[in-house]
């Protein structure tokens, strides 16, 4: 039929949009004709796919001849309705087939709206971490400046789901955000994300410690706020310049004499800074 082939068409679309983007996550704010329709269609499958399963549940709450429970009561024991109810509209919503959900489950749709935005969150959240390398998600992140609220959200939430309390948080969103490594203790992350820094900080070679520590030289014009910008670095210069007070040989002095290094004026003006 022609309803049909409109549905078939939409599908198709919609399988399109997926293969593109990865998902069925139409954006809400879309300036697309073809988008803004698309997800107009999206919208109207969760709601024929509620009626689907109010329907098999029993429910009638969504039969236009029913306005209250009393009338389905009275419907299922053949009462007749009142007679504001026989002059409503006889017309059957439309309810979504068990072949079309098959359809849209094979496509990874989701059939209740709210998962759907929680889902679209999260690859915000997952793309974040891949090209950061963390879930520590700034208040000023440009690509979704709402993003740092919603993973403080899932924290939030998580404490209540653990407490026993009512929350958002289901089952099923805890295993999604555990296999991708999401860690529920901000504290946690701190304290991995500082380990992790100073394992870099401690690989470095001597050389290059120095010249980081030129770099402050030259951007703050002292050392006053190494220790808010770059804790690590301090830590080492103080080490370097305590070494040079106990009267031990300057690593400084030879690194900025190797060959290599010799077309660095700059390493052999700030030499005697340790010294």
């Amino acid at each position: 039929s022609r309803r049909t082939n409109t549905w078939n068409e939409n599908f198709q679309r919609l399988v399109s949009f997926r293969q593109k983007h990865g998902s069925c996550h139409i954006p809400d704010d879309s300036k697309d004709p073809e988008l803004v329709t698309l997800h107009k269609w999206v919208a109207d499958q969760r709601l024929h796919y509620k009626r689907q399963v109010a329907d098999e549940e029993g429910n009638c709450s969504d039969d236009p001849n029913a306005t209250d429970k009393k009338d389905c009561d009275e419907k299922a024991s053949g009462s007749d309705c009142n007679n504001a109810t026989k002059k409503k509209s006889k017309r059957k919503l439309p309810k979504l087939s068990h072949d079309k959900i098959a359809k849209l489950q094979s496509i990874g749709f989701e059939f209740d709206s709210r998962d759907a935005k929680w889902l679209q969150k999260l690859d915000v959240l997952l793309k974040y971490k891949q090209s950061q390398g963390d879930f520590l998600v700034p208040s000023s992140y440009p690509d979704d400046p709402t993003l740092s609220n919603w993973v403080a959200s899932q924290r939030a939430q998580y404490k209540l789901y653990k407490k026993g309390s009512k929350s958002h948080m289901t089952e099923r969103r805890l295993t999604i955000l555990t296999d991708a490594g999401f860690p529920f203790s901000v504290t946690k992350v701190k304290k991995e994300a500082a380990h992790q820094d100073r394992v870099i900080f401690d690989a470095k070679p001597w050389l290059e410690k120095y010249k980081d520590f030129l770099l402050c030289i030259a951007t703050h014009g002292s050392l006053e706020t190494l220790q808010k910008t770059n804790p690590f670095l301090a830590e080492w210069v103080a080490k370097q310049v305590a070494k040079q007070r106990d009267g031990h040989s300057s690593e400084c002095a030879t690194a900025v004499n190797e060959d290599e290094n010799q077309s660095n004026p700059e390493l052999k003006e700030h030499s005697t800074l340790m010294e």
